[in-house]
Order: C-alpha cells, then sequence, then structure tokens
C-alpha cells in the first residue's frame, strides 16, 4: 500500500505562486488556446510553499 498520510503538525504557508483569482485566469486562458488550436494540451502546475515548526520526516508519510 503507498498511501500517504497527512502531516501531523500545523504548516504556515509561505509562498503561493498563483493565488486562486490567478489561477483561474490561467486555466481560462488555456482552455481558450486549447480551443482555438494554438495547442492540443498543457500543464498548469502551481508551486507552493510551507513551513513546518519542525523538520518533516519523509517516510512519516
Amino acid at each position: 500500500m503507498t498511501a500517504l498520510l497527512d502531516v501531523q503538525v500545523p504548516l504556515t504557508l509561505v509562498n503561493q505562486q498563483a493565488d486562486e483569482s490567478l489561477w483561474c485566469n490561467w486555466v481560462t486562458r488555456a482552455l481558450a488556446e486549447i480551443r482555438q488550436k494554438q495547442v492540443s494540451k498543457l500543464v498548469l502546475a502551481n508551486a507552493v510553499t510551507f513551513s513546518a515548526p519542525h523538520r518533516l520526516n519523509g517516510k512519516d508519510f
């Protein structure tokens, strides 16, 4: 089984590349470009950085 568990410590949002409004704008633009056949598909990604009160161990997930 490879299911991931929730982080059990409080996390603080440090940085987010796109907020909901900007993300929706990107999706709208991407769909328009697909409809206009400028591209056949796109990958949208959003970088998000969190901080934890202590170092996390990847084996805990």
